[in-house]
């Protein structure tokens, strides 16, 4: 079994804006099994704030040879409370 991950963040922000932060993560992990096939797990999360809450958005994708398999997405809204 031959197992192979890869990892990308990024972060940003305008000089002029500290709204305007972002934090992006998005993975992916992979396992092959010679001829028997490859299961591969891939992922997204975004994180931001507005002046009145904080943004989560999140997707996970499974995929079984190359074909999607099962998806899901999220999006949550917190409020900033004392911050």
């Amino acid at each position: 079994m031959r197992y192979e991950e890869s990892a990308r963040e990024t972060y940003r922000i305008r000089r002029d804006d500290s709204l305007s932060a972002s934090a992006v993560s998005e993975w992916t992990i992979r396992l092959t099994r010679g001829e028997d096939g490859d299961a591969e797990i891939v992922t997204r999360t975004e994180l931001r704030a507005t002046a009145a809450d904080f943004i989560m958005d999140s997707r996970i994708e499974a995929r079984a040879n190359g074909e999607t398999v099962a998806e899901r997405s999220w999006h949550r809204t917190t409020p900033r409370t004392s911050v």
